[in-house]
């Protein structure tokens, strides 16, 4: 299967999932079930990727799925765990007050398909790292990309865990967290480059070392 063909039914996966989650967020009446999604879309398109691409390099697509998932799950917990028992994020309820009773169908295009198309663009790199044959070792590139990934998983994982000490102590009510880690990962996927699978910026140099298209991320 080429490469477009399987980039495509990834996409396939992604929206057919994101249309079932906006069907059930009419049901629940909470669109915010999507930030809860955001981390295990990825883990989901790695494995897709990872399944469809079985001439790809045993190791570097072992390394890539793996620290997808573990990424990706840790970010879905982290905010079902966050969100558990809460209403619908403001955000939301901003929308859904401004459109009234269209926002049923809008919330489809302006809140799911959109980050379902950001998903799928996102994950470019979990298919370019893992369909190719090229080069048949590990190489330093792989090697920084996985230090490179623990650097993102801590700022992530401790910027986290920062601010839910912060929140936990009622002294901070109204307060805002910029100490620490937490000023350099206010956002949960603030280092997503470095957190979600590795590094796609140094794709396209493995292509002197490994042929026709040996892109990778690890």
């Amino acid at each position: 299967m080429s490469m477009i063909m399987i980039f495509l039914t990834a996409g396939a996966v992604i929206f057919g999932l994101m249309f079932t989650l906006w069907i059930f967020s009419l049901l629940v009446k909470n669109a915010s079930i999507v930030d809860i999604f955001w981390g295990f879309g990825f883990v989901i398109s790695a494995w897709v990727y990872f399944f469809l691409t079985p001439d790809g390099f045993l190791a570097r697509k072992l390394i890539i799925v793996g620290l997808s998932t573990i990424w990706g799950l840790r970010l879905t917990i982290h905010i079902l765990t966050r969100n558990w028992g809460k209403p619908e994020d403001f955000r939301y309820q901003k929308w859904r007050g401004e459109h009234g009773k269209i926002w049923w169908i809008r919330s489809l295009f302006q809140v799911f398909i959109l980050q379902g198309f950001l998903m799928w663009l996102i994950s470019v790199p979990l298919l370019a790292g893992q369909y190719s044959t090229l080069p048949a070792k590990l190489t330093l590139l792989d090697y920084a990309g996985v230090i490179l990934w623990f650097i993102g998983f801590y700022f992530e994982t401790a910027g986290g865990q920062l601010l839910r000490t912060f929140k936990s102590n009622p002294a901070n009510k109204g307060r805002i967290l910029n100490t620490g880690v937490w000023r350099l990962t206010r956002h949960p996927n603030y280092l997503v480059i470095l957190a979600n699978g590795g590094v796609s910026t140094y794709l396209p140099l493995q292509q002197a070392d490994g042929g026709a298209f040996s892109a990778q991320s690890s």
